[in-house]
């Protein structure tokens, strides 16, 4: 049994993390157990290599900084109303879903591996986020305001807090040459659904986050190809005459920067 993980435990935790990332949205008991696995798995082949295993230090340093940011969090969960219900939401998002990370630095060492789990996590946002378009021009299962979350019956905000994950991770991994084919091509693809992901979804903070992380790193990437600069003159202009065309798209734009209500536009 020893030998047996020691061998596959990267293939297996490589398949299960890949399964649990096309899951958990649409079925959150099946990603729920998925993810179990994964823990479980985990601890295994940590205590069979409790020998062998070192964090370098360039990774324990954005350990530490991210200590810190949950100490900065945790006193918003703490002063809530309900701090049962906020403390439980609090370990849920910042503990519990990250500890997928473990694995990731620990246990599965291939490259390629690591490639293969981005690559999935790349045509699974360009899916949900082009099904989130479809449900939007289809009017079907929109949520208030009409805004659509993609999948079977999936959370608005839930895809909105991906999207603002994704978009940024693609872009790069498409930018950047030092990538396999594979990863930038999938990349591609992702950012292609994600941009009509974010029309669908209508969120506001999703369009302001990507809209200015995409600039900077459009521009960072310039200084590599003078060519990247040419996408993002298109995008711009093509999501400029994409909203000025619509005045509804107007009102909710504008809407992004009102800082004196909370008007549902």
């Amino acid at each position: 049994m020893q030998s047996w993980i020691l061998k596959n435990s990267e293939m297996v935790l490589t398949v299960l993390i890949s399964l649990m990332i096309c899951t958990t949205r649409s079925s959150m008991a099946l990603g729920n157990l998925l993810y179990a696995l994964i823990i479980l798995m985990t601890l295994i082949t940590c205590w069979y290599r409790r020998h062998e295993i070192s964090v370098p230090q360039s990774i324990r340093q954005y350990g530490w900084a991210y200590v810190g940011m949950l100490l900065c969090v945790l006193p918003s969960a703490l002063i809530s109303t309900d701090i049962a219900v906020t403390t439980k939401y609090f370990f849920n998002i910042w503990v519990w879903k990250v500890l997928v990370i473990v694995p990731i630095l620990l246990c599965i060492k291939s490259s390629h591996k690591l490639y293969v789990i981005l690559s999935v996590f790349f045509v699974y946002m360009g899916v949900d986020a082009i099904s989130a378009f479809a449900q939007y021009l289809l009017g079907y299962n929109l949520g208030p305001g009409g805004r659509a979350g993609g999948v079977i019956h999936g959370s608005m905000m839930g895809l909105a807090m991906l999207l603002t994950l994704a978009f940024p991770l693609a872009l790069i991994a498409a930018y950047d040459k030092r990538f396999p084919s594979y990863l930038r091509k999938s990349a591609v693809f992702s950012l292609f659904g994600m941009l009509l992901g974010m029309w669908g979804n209508q969120s506001r903070g999703s369009w302001l986050f990507n809209g200015i992380n995409g600039a900077l790193i459009t521009l960072r990437y310039c200084f590599v190809n003078i060519r990247y600069i040419l996408v993002l003159l298109v995008a711009v202009v093509g999501i400029g005459y994409a909203f000025t065309s619509n005045q509804a798209y107007i009102a909710r734009f504008e809407s992004t920067f009102n800082t004196t209500t909370d008007a549902q536009i």
